[in-house]
């Protein structure tokens, strides 16, 4: 019996690691901004006119977490910078995660 569990435990893992592997750049934890053809969705401000946002793209790209202090960059949905204030471009949350930290 051991001898037939093996591979079977061995194709369970492998079908884990594909999709491990296919979820990959499915994220824009650390591609806001950024338009890349390679990956299947987006995280940029024209994601939206294009329907192709990755599907965390508003959990991540529209919020100032780990995001206080950054440069500007015009292809990101929200800024979370001392200049946004006055451009009227900050992530709804700038407020409460880089004004009162």
């Amino acid at each position: 019996i051991h001898t037939h569990t093996q591979p079977a435990v061995m194709k369970a893992a492998f079908l884990l690691l594909l999709a491990a592997v296919g979820a990959y750049g499915q994220s824009c934890y650390g591609a806001c901004g950024i338009f890349d053809t390679n990956l299947e969705c987006q995280c940029n401000v024209a994601c939206t006119d294009y329907g192709d946002c990755c599907e965390d793209y508003t959990e991540i790209c529209m919020s100032c977490a780990d995001r206080c202090g950054e440069e500007y960059l015009d292809t990101k949905p929200c800024q979370c910078n001392e200049g946004c204030p006055d451009y009227e471009d900050c992530c709804s949350d700038f407020e409460e995660l880089c004004v009162a930290a």
